[in-house]
């Protein structure tokens, strides 16, 4: 996303014209380097994650898209009990 397409595509013609990967192969080991700077900075600002909301997951899910396909306005939704969560 926020690599050089010049770079990309030097690379992908490195391969086809000369067979060769080390353009292709620096342009991915970079791009994977940035992106993975970018993801720890973003999980640092996020915290930890709810506890609660990751062993409910799929239920919360379900229960979100219940509430939302059946248009319930929001004092309904919230009085909604389903598998023991309250």
């Amino acid at each position: 996303m926020d690599v050089p397409q010049r770079d990309y595509v030097d690379g992908l013609l490195g391969i086809y014209e000369l067979n060769r990967i080390e353009l292709f192969r620096d342009f991915f080991v970079g791009a994977y380097e940035r992106s993975a700077a970018r993801y720890s900075a973003i999980q640092q600002t996020l915290g930890e994650p709810d506890p609660f909301r990751l062993r409910h997951r799929a239920l919360l899910g379900e229960v979100v898209a219940r509430v939302v396909q059946s248009g319930m306005d929001k004092k309904t939704g919230s009085k909604m009990r389903v598998g023991g969560i309250p």
